[in-house]
């Protein structure tokens, strides 16, 4: 009959070397496992049998060393010991992915400012996958994927994603949000300049379209670095 290990108060927290005469005993520390919740399970394969003695768990030790538990530990430490731990592989494929999705977005970033410096329109009329043009911005990102490997990749990913909840860097409202940001940085530039230079004028105009609505433009002129007028 098998005997379970009990907890036992011991002073001084040390454990004797036997509880009762020449019967093997076992810290009852070693008894309990932590699993992944941090809950305490009892090792029920440690218990001796006081007939026995450690013949008995000699034997229970060969056959914990075949069970996935005690292989899956030992893969671990395995791993642990050759810097290739679970969590260090997770973050540095995680870093992997971020870097990838900089580089890419990089790339779009630079096709905007490319149209908006040349004054062109970035979406077509029909931007579905079987439109034959799709708008400049789309165009010019497809026609820039031929020499460019990560462009090409992301969008072979994009096209093969299903789902309108993907996250893919190049609808309108992604379009709209760097624009916006860009806009923003501008402006903070064209402010700085003013402010430095301490001379310099705004022209406001407005004026009524087609439809009877107000445009109103303003316009920044000030003296730049070299004392040349600049106009923004």
């Amino acid at each position: 009959k098998e005997k379970e290990v009990v907890d036992i108060d011991f002073e001084n927290n040390e454990y004797p070397e036997d509880v009762v005469e020449s019967v093997a005993s076992l810290p009852y520390g070693h008894y309990l496992k932590k699993n992944a919740s941090g809950q305490f399970v009892k090792r029920t394969w440690v218990s001796y049998s006081p007939s026995t003695d450690r013949k008995h768990l000699a034997c229970a030790f060969k056959k914990h060393e075949a069970t996935p538990d005690h292989l899956q530990s030992e893969i671990r430490r395995a791993m642990y010991i050759n810097n290739q731990r679970v969590d260090l592989q997770s973050f540095q494929g995680l870093n992997s992915k971020v870097a990838e999705n900089r580089e890419f977005v990089k790339e779009i970033i630079k096709t905007l400012l490319f149209l908006s410096r040349q004054n062109m329109a970035l979406r077509g009329h029909n931007e579905s996958k079987s439109s034959k043009n799709q708008g400049n911005f789309l165009e010019l990102i497809k026609l820039l994927s031929t020499n460019n490997p990560l462009l090409s990749s992301n969008l072979l990913k994009i096209g093969n994603t299903k789902g309108k909840n993907r996250l893919t860097f190049l609808s309108n409202v992604s379009q709209n949000k760097i624009l916006n940001i860009l806009g923003e940085m501008v402006h903070g530039q064209i402010l700085q300049k003013i402010k430095t230079s301490g001379v310099y004028s705004f022209i406001i105009d407005i004026t009524t379209d087609v439809a009877n609505l107000e445009q109103f433009s303003l316009f920044e002129r000030f003296l730049n670095e070299d004392g040349n007028v600049e106009e923004r």
